[in-house]
């Protein structure tokens, strides 16, 4: 996901945000890091 991001030369802020917030929200939906990996990867 981060190499993606690098690729399309989004800010490091910005990346560090996306993060930040795709965490919260699938804490919000009761998921855990690797089910989180599991679906971007998808």
């Amino acid at each position: 996901m981060i190499d993606e991001m690098n690729m399309r030369r989004f800010a490091r802020k910005t990346q560090i945000d996306y993060i930040r917030h795709v965490e919260r929200f699938a804490y919000y939906l009761g998921l855990n890091r690797t089910e989180i990996a599991g679906g971007l990867n998808s």
